[in-house]
């Protein structure tokens, strides 16, 4: 970092914690100083406006019960003896690449119970747009909440406008509260390909069921064999393990079981406390940078555990994890924190490189190069002081 970056006065709006923070953790994050967004993440990849080309969708606020009904009817004639449909594989596809690359998911987790006047507008788009720009592997839209259904149905609706182009649509599954036969219709209904379903719970062969009756790709939450054992001989290719396991048990989970299964790992996004969590983070980054002290440098436990699974270290086997779901990674598409900090999770999960803090902060020049500074990602970069007027 040059001096006249170090040079930020404290009049500076965007905190040099975060721009610090930034610079050492992914040089494919960009934030843009602003006076009236002080102390805010700046949208990397989500900040763009949505093209004025851009197909618009038809929305329907509700699922429609009519709907709903037939595929009940259809789950009775299948638990009957009835034929099922053949399962889909789009999740599986997605969340366990033929390259073996890392599949990241995120999960949209709404705060308020219900949408806000114009929340399913511009900014609603525009982050369900950047998914795909971002090569999100999928998302899973939390229903936990009265809007959650509509969440889903608008998420659904948007990805299809993406239908025949590069990149196309992303998978929409439904997670949250998902605790019965009917959960799982509504599903199919709102268009969703897939369904989270927790198998510590008793209703859990049901929903398995009714999923199959209907051909959505259910991903198992399991705990512990036994429950690994139920999801594969109800005929899940995806197995992900619970966010409160370790990742030495999480990995014991997942290893062997081979190349016809995804093995994933439900991480919490907010487990650091969200946006406001990694301020926190770039202010003892900072401290550390800017006094050169021998203390071990921060971390953020999200990629810390991530890092853990993905890269394997004594019982860990490196590989035996093909993904990653980011439980709760935003809370609002029109929040600019919530959206930069989705973002940078995303970015930071897929990279290839190490995401070690410490080595990544020892980088001579993670900006990039040019007049403006420009990241390889193509974002500007602009720090007061860094440009020549």
């Amino acid at each position: 970092v040059s001096h006249k970056m170090l040079s930020l006065s404290s009049s500076s709006s965007l905190p040099l914690a975060l721009a610090l923070l930034v610079l050492c953790l992914t040089t494919a994050s960009a934030f843009v100083t602003n006076g009236a967004l002080a102390a805010r993440f700046r949208q990397t990849r989500a900040s763009s406006s949505l093209s004025s080309r851009s197909p618009p969708f038809q929305l329907r606020m509700a699922v429609d019960s009519a709907e709903v009904s037939k595929l009940m009817e259809a789950i009775e004639k299948v638990s009957d003896g009835g034929k099922a449909p053949k399962p889909g594989k789009k999740v599986f596809k997605a969340l366990k690449k033929a390259s073996g690359a890392i599949a990241v998911a995120t999960e949209y987790s709404r705060a308020a119970p219900e949408p806000r006047e114009g929340e399913h507008g511009v900014d609603f788009r525009t982050f369900s747009l950047s998914l795909r720009r971002a090569k999100a592997a999928a998302l899973l839209v939390d229903c936990s909440s009265p809007a959650g259904l509509a969440d889903l149905e608008a998420f659904v609706a948007e990805q299809a406008t993406a239908k025949g182009n590069f990149p196309g649509p992303v998978p929409v599954i439904r997670s949250g509260h998902v605790t019965s036969p009917e959960h799982v219709a509504e599903a199919k209904a709102a268009g969703a390909e897939g369904v989270m379903v927790v198998m510590s719970q008793e209703e859990a062969g049901a929903i398995m069921e009714a999923c199959t009756a209907l051909g959505l790709e259910a991903v198992c939450v399991v705990q512990n064999q036994d429950q690994v054992d139920a999801a594969l001989a109800g005929g899940s290719k995806l197995v992900c393990t619970a966010a409160d396991l370790d990742p030495d048990a999480a990995l014991k989970l997942t290893d062997g079981l081979g190349k016809e299964v995804a093995g994933l790992a439900l991480i919490d996004a907010r487990v650091d406390g969200g946006p406001e969590g990694l301020m926190k983070i770039a202010e003892e980054m900072e401290e550390k940078m800017l006094e050169e002290t021998d203390k071990e440098a921060p971390k953020l436990e999200v990629v810390a555990r991530a890092m853990q699974m993905r890269e394997g270290k004594g019982s860990l086997k490196a590989g035996a994890v093909a993904g990653f779901l980011l439980g709760k990674a935003c809370n609002s598409a029109d929040d600019k924190s919530e959206v930069g900090f989705h973002n940078f999770l995303l970015e930071t999960l897929q990279s290839k490189k190490s995401m070690n803090f410490a080595k990544m902060a020892k980088l001579k020049n993670p900006l990039g190069t040019g007049n403006p500074p420009v990241t390889p990602s193509g974002f500007t970069t602009v720090l007061e002081g860094s440009v020549k007027r």
